[in-house]
């Protein structure tokens, strides 16, 4: 019972988040407080930091800037990935084809993306399989593991 109440909970949260990057909710509230903290800050010379928060604004107009919703989308999919991959294991978790770890490398091909991706790492460390996944690109990630083509088809 607690299983289907979390699990459907759990669904409600994706479709939330989904349909705000749809919609671009998530988007439209960094920028309204973005405006809102610009605002504080022209407002008044006499911040109660001593002017600390003014050195730490960014300016939201740089292209090179990651939206939060760009960052959500990739920790839900990485996740969706690694339980469908390995269940959040990584030590001793191999799979039928000499895959291993948490994102199920082969060893060939971690070794093979890292060239490609100019990336320094262990096929066997949990964090570099991470790493190197994220710095893939989709193309790569489709054709290299099969979980993700799953999430690309939900």
């Amino acid at each position: 019972m607690n299983y289907t109440i979390t699990l459907i909970i759990s669904i409600l949260i994706i479709l939330l988040i989904a349909v705000g990057i749809w919609t671009g909710v998530f988007e439209d509230i960094g920028r309204g407080f973005n405006n809102l903290h610009t605002l504080y800050i022209n407002s008044s010379d006499s911040s109660p930091d001593g002017g600390i928060v003014e050195d730490t604004v960014q300016n939201d107009d740089s292209e090179d800037s990651v939206l939060a919703v760009d960052v959500i989308a990739s920790n839900l999919m990485l996740n969706w990935v690694i339980n469908c991959e390995s269940s959040g294991r990584h030590e001793g978790v191999w799979g039928n084809q000499g895959e291993y770890g948490i994102l199920q490398f082969k060893e060939k091909t971690f070794y093979w993306l890292s060239e490609k991706y100019d990336f320094i790492g262990d096929w066997k460390n949990q964090d570099d399989q991470i790493e190197l996944f994220l710095l893939t690109s989709e193309e790569d990630k489709y054709q290299h593991w099969s979980c993700f083509r799953k999430y690309q088809n939900l």
